[in-house]
C-alpha cells in the first residue's frame, strides 16, 4: 500500500504517521509482518497476511477495513494494491496538463468527485498538492549558446 502523507513534513515527522500507521495494521490478528520505507512525502507499506485458509475475512474485505481505519489519520491518503511484488500503481490513471494551475486544480476537483461517486472505485487521489508547485524548463538552445 502507498499512503500519500500532506505536504511539507519532515521525514521525522512523516515517520511518526507511519509509525500510527503501522500500529493500526499491526492491530489485525491476520497481519504476520509490516514492513515500511518512509519519504516526506510518501510511505510504502507492505503488510503480510497469513495464508488465506488461515483467515476469516477476504483480502478485499481487509483492505476496505485497513483503507477506511487508516484514512482516519490525519494528513494521509492511502492507496491499497493487492497484488503481491512490485506494480505500476493504479489501475486507471489520468493527467490533466495545462498552464493556469488554478483551473488545473477545479478540473481535478471536479473529475476526482465524478470518479468517487462510480460504484466500485477506490483510492481515488490526485497528485497535486497545495505548495508543492511545479515547474518547467525549456532552454532555448540559440541564446543559451551566445553565453559560452
Amino acid at each position: 500500500m502507498v499512503a500519500d502523507l500532506d505536504a511539507g513534513l519532515s521525514t521525522a515527522a512523516a515517520g511518526k504517521t507511519t509509525e500510527k500507521m503501522e500500529k493500526v495494521l499491526q492491530s489485525y490478528p491476520e497481519v504476520t509482518k509490516v514492513y515500511s520505507t518512509v519519504t516526506a512525502e510518501q510511505t510504502n507499506i507492505f503488510v503480510k497476511l497469513v495464508d488465506k485458509h488461515e483467515r476469516n475475512k477476504t483480502i478485499d474485505e481487509l483492505a476496505m477495513d485497513m483503507r477506511h481505519k487508516l484514512n482516519t489519520i490525519p494528513g494521509v491518503k492511502v492507496t491499497i494494491n493487492q497484488q503481491a511484488g512490485m506494480s505500476d500503481g493504479a489501475a486507471v490513471q489520468f493527467r490533466l496538463l495545462g498552464d493556469d494551475l488554478d483551473q488545473l486544480q477545479v478540473y481535478a476537483e471536479q473529475a476526482q468527485k465524478i470518479m468517487e461517486s462510480i460504484p466500485g472505485a477506490v483510492d481515488v487521489s490526485s497528485s497535486f498538492k497545495p505548495g508543492k508547485p511545479e515547474a518547467q524548463i525549456q532552454i532555448k538552445q540559440d541564446v543559451a549558446a551566445t553565453w559560452v
